[in-house]
């Protein structure tokens, strides 16, 4: 069985709101000198903090077990506590609760902590914290991995297209709008109807 480390972290800009852009970062340690580096925007309703830290764990640990199906040692290092205190000290009452807290309600954030909890069913990897931009080499890395995503602009394609859709839809509308005047126009008359007859028929 092959041992794995991987640090992780995720970043979040407008924490919370309709505005927000979330990231995470990976540096994943495959022995010797060899690492993986991974990063990527995260999409959902509700982005935060929390949430990118989450997925940058799920994320370690999908490409790990992708990378290794054969039972790897999988060590997550994180300096999230919402994480790793919620790993290890959290989850399990969690599940037993019915994913419930001890307020009784529902766990934010409930779909992912149930995919977390798949993967310590399935590989039980150990989390361990580190604190922030205190120079631990990987957690410095995961986290210029995630910042750096969200210094990038937003996607071109998911701001242009709703632009071009509004015009389509403007340009089809100023097209019937010229369609009813042609007709209204052309049908006044015999030989205009006539015309009209003929422009449908050979469009």
């Amino acid at each position: 069985m092959k041992t794995y480390v991987a640090s992780v972290d995720g970043a979040c800009t407008n924490n919370g709101t309709q505005h927000a852009r979330a990231s995470y970062g990976v540096v994943i340690n495959l022995g010797e000198s060899d690492e993986i580096q991974l990063a990527g925007e995260i999409k959902g309703e509700v982005l935060t903090n929390n949430v990118a830290e989450l997925t940058a764990a799920l994320v370690a640990l999908k490409y790990i077990v992708e990378l290794d199906p054969n039972n790897p040692i999988i060590t997550i290092v994180s300096d999230s506590n919402y994480v790793v205190k919620g790993y290890q000290s959290w989850l399990d009452n969690w599940v037993k609760n019915g994913f419930k807290t001890s307020m009784n309600t529902e766990v934010t954030n409930i779909e992912l902590w149930k995919k977390l909890y798949e993967y310590k069913l399935s590989h039980n990897p150990q989390f361990i914290w580190v604190k922030g931009h205190a120079g631990h080499v990987g957690n410095e890395m995961a986290d210029q991995l995630a910042s750096s995503t969200l210094k990038n602009p937003e996607p071109v394609k998911e701001v242009v297209d709703p632009i071009i859709a509004e015009i389509a839809k403007l340009k089809k509308l100023l097209n019937d709008v010229a369609e009813g005047l042609l007709i209204s126009n052309l049908t006044k008359t015999t030989q205009g109807k006539y015309i009209y007859d003929y422009i449908k028929q050979n469009l």
